[in-house]
């Protein structure tokens, strides 16, 4: 049972048992194929009973090997039971040069219009005719097509869960780089983006949001989604100055508050509408973005903020509780207001029915001015107003004659009679990007020889996972939190054999805590117990499926390898003493670089001129500081420079809006 008063630290150290064991070899050959579910159980229970040496355990992964593909360069219909017990289909494509004794990267493609009620008929055709398919296909990416829908959206719990298990039903197929793996899409495709980045980022080392809104996760989906969350994992965002959805005068200032932030953004405004076409000329540059990106899943600084455990985790470090205190000051609730003034009826068209009036396929919403005058689904649009209706153009082109707050008329043909209908526009509405319902906590958690640095803001409890491509194992791991050292300063050296006998042992231990507290208080009592989750927080299952790099994992996460070949664990040395060289700088972030160069989409750049430098990013290191480009980052080191503001401008905007809509 856990401790909760605050602060407490919950240390969890991965390993596993060193005793050798046998007859574990074909069961855990099994337990990688093996489904979600009481078989897959058993076979986990075997395997760890068994207590092999790790290095076995990592011998036997690393020399998995892909059986050759049944098609590449042909799209292949799969499909999949999602958590609402729904099958759903889901298109896999393998590029023409894929082999299977190399790992591919992979393109998770997320399509628009995710919350029609029906699927589309021809997944087949869609997944051959998009683009970033073809974009996938040409740089040698693996790419699967998840299919969503109302009910099952890309923000929802069934469409998040279908996503994951999607990516990880393909990577025991398929020989898949783990830290090349990528998110993309348009439109609603591209608000997930920025929704699984600030809420689930840890299986991808980049996103590609082309013409989204960063709000939808929050206001539709509910999600807790927070804009410094966006300076873990970099994306690539477009707009276009014309989209009748999200137009770059109104979504870029969403952008620029989020790099206020921290967010790591590259972003691109330019001509055209909402239409994918518009910004097709940007995939170039795209493949390279992503080809630049791959994941770092330990990176020497993490900035997460969340209301609690779901969704507090990021890579190496968790929040897992939050209080109710008053933030830090330099916890700042960083969100956006805008103004909703688009016209939306609030139904979604039968876009088969081409002619003849607009025929509705459904009404999603009740409180939409479609629902509130009794529009129903099967109901075919011939009249608005005083103007006939005969094709959805007519339908959009009614819809320029009239304005928010506006009464109007809709004349239906209904089981062979007409009705007509009346109804009226909401007034323009303000309201803000995050829906903010819970109190959040938020930490800057840091790393460097063999020391954590936490600082927190409403955070009571909280967890690091620790890895021996991060620390040395065989000294002293140290965690000071908000400055004071709350771990390691006498509980000696992070060993294997005391970890063995308590993570496969006794569930829990308990220390207690010995922090400065203030005069006459009772330490103790202020600050409980640290809690050491010596508890079996890790099992065989997870470690082993993070036994190397850069190869597959059975259930995906950031920390492959645990258990590395001991050729990887003779170069911990190398960057041990590598770190002790910038510890001078404990707030130094070694990867830290200057931001990207962002054009405004008609040959400028947005705040300041191609040639010229930004204003420097607040906490930023000097540029003498820095550690200086590898080989591989060098040619690209011009195009990371952007801007720290976007320009001043009055927005006008709307909440969240779903593009199969009318």
């Amino acid at each position: 049972m856990r401790f909760l008063t605050a602060p407490i630290l919950a240390l969890t150290v991965l390993a596993l048992a060193q005793v050798a064991g046998a007859g574990w070899e074909d069961d855990l050959d099994s337990l990688i194929e093996a489904p979600e579910g009481a078989e897959r159980d058993a076979l986990l229970e075997r395997v760890a009973a068994a207590a092999p040496d790790w290095r076995d355990v990592a011998s036997r992964i690393d020399d998995l090997t892909f059986a050759a593909p049944p098609r590449k360069g042909v799209p292949i219909l799969r499909s999949a039971v999602c958590t609402d017990t729904v099958e759903r289909p889901w298109v896999l494509l393998l590029p023409p040069a894929y082999d299977p004794t190399e790992p591919a990267p992979l393109l998770v493609v997320l399509h628009g219009g995710v919350s029609a009620g029906e699927i589309t008929d021809d997944p087949l055709g869609y997944a051959e005719e998009n683009r970033l398919a073809d974009l996938a296909a040409a740089r040698g990416w693996i790419t699967i097509f998840p299919f969503g829908q109302e009910g099952a959206t890309w923000w929802d719990e069934v469409g998040m869960a279908n996503i994951k298990k999607l990516v990880r039903t393909v990577k025991p197929e398929q020989n898949v780089d783990d830290d090349r793996v990528w998110m993309a899409g348009f439109s609603d495709g591209a608000s997930a983006g920025f929704a699984h980045a600030m809420v689930a980022p840890d299986d991808y080392a980049a996103f590609v949001t082309l013409n989204g809104h960063i709000g939808v996760g929050s206001l539709d989906g509910d999600l807790p989604t927070y804009a410094p969350n966006l300076a873990n994992t970099p994306i690539y965002a477009t707009t276009t100055f014309d989209d009748g959805l999200y137009p770059s005068a109104r979504m870029g200032a969403t952008i620029g508050m989020a790099r206020r932030a921290g967010a790591d953004i590259f972003y691109r405004e330019m001509a055209g509408e909402h239409d994918f076409d518009d910004v097709a000329d940007e995939l170039p540059g795209i493949g390279r973005f992503l080809d630049r990106h791959p994941r770092d899943p330990f990176p020497t600084r993490i900035v997460w903020e969340s209301v609690g455990r779901e969704f507090g985790r990021c890579r190496w470090f968790s929040i897992d509780e939050v209080t109710i205190e008053d933030p830090e000051p330099w916890h700042a609730d960083w969100n956006a207001a805008l103004v909703s003034d688009r016209l939306t009826v609030g139904f979604v068209p039968d876009y088969e029915v081409e002619e003849g009036g607009v025929l509705v396929s459904s009404v999603p919403d009740a409180d939409t001015p479609a629902g509130l005058m009794g529009l129903g689904a099967g109901d075919t649009i011939v009249e608005a107003d005083d103007m006939t209706i005969d094709t959805l153009d007519d339908f959009n082109k009614w819809k320029g004659t009239v304005a928010r707050g506006d009464a109007f008329d809709l004349t239906i043909e209904r089981e062979g009679r007409r009705v007509t209908l009346h109804g009226r526009f909401p007034e323009p509405e303000n309201y803000f990007v995050f829906k903010r319902e819970a109190p959040s906590g938020l930490a800057r958690a840091s790393y460097s020889a063999n020391r954590v640095d936490v600082e927190t803001s409403r955070v009571g409890a909280f967890s690091v996972f620790i890895h021996p491509d991060m620390f040395r194992l065989d000294e002293n791991v140290v965690i000071a939190v908000n400055g004071e050292v709350m771990w390691g300063n006498e509980e000696g050296p992070v060993t294997c054999g005391p970890l063995l006998r308590v993570l496969f042992g006794s569930p829990t231990a308990r220390r207690p805590s010995t922090p400065r507290g203030a005069a006459g208080e009772d330490r103790e009592d202020r600050l409980g117990q640290i809690l050491v989750l010596l508890d079996r927080v890790v099992d065989l299952r997870r470690d082993a499926e993070q036994a190397r790099r850069s190869r597959r994992t059975l259930e995906h996460r950031h920390f492959d390898p645990v258990l590395v070949p001991q050729d990887l664990l003779d170069g911990i040395e190398r960057e041990h003493r590598r770190r002790e060289r910038v510890s001078a700088h404990p707030h130094r972030d070694a990867r830290e670089r200057p931001d990207h160069l962002v054009g405004a989409g008609r040959g400028h750049a947005e705040g300041i001129t191609e040639n010229g430098a930004g204003r420097k990013r607040q906490g930023a290191v000097p540029l003498h500081q820095r550690r200086p480009p590898t080989r591989q980052e060098r040619p690209h080191e011009a195009d990371r420079v952007r801007n720290a503001e976007v320009r001043a401008r009055v927005v006008r905007s709307r909440p969240v809006e779903l593009e199969a809509e009318a």
